[in-house]
């Protein structure tokens, strides 16, 4: 993730409420992501549709400053992320 070639890693609190079919990521240590946000939360939710299922991605971010970009290029990784996992899904 991050910049391209460069690999950003973050250690996270990682819960699980299967009622509500949702992972929360909470990150506590890392790199560029908190350098710029004082916070940076993902919550994955599974929401059942008809035979199949979607996966709604939330970000939460505070950032440290007011010139901080909104986290975009860590939304377009998950976004790729999950089309390629879709994309390997449907040819099994």
């Amino acid at each position: 993730m991050g910049q391209q070639g460069k690999v950003e890693t973050y250690k996270e609190r990682v819960s699980i409420d299967e009622e509500n079919k949702t992972i929360h990521l909470t990150a506590l240590e890392g790199t560029d992501c908190l350098e710029f946000y004082k916070s940076y939360n993902l919550i994955f939710q599974i929401i059942p549709k008809g035979e199949t299922k979607v996966v709604k991605i939330t970000i939460g971010y505070e950032k440290r400053n007011k010139d901080v970009s909104d986290p975009q290029k860590y939304l377009n990784y998950l976004i790729n992320l999950f089309k390629d996992v879709d994309s390997k899904l449907v040819q099994a």
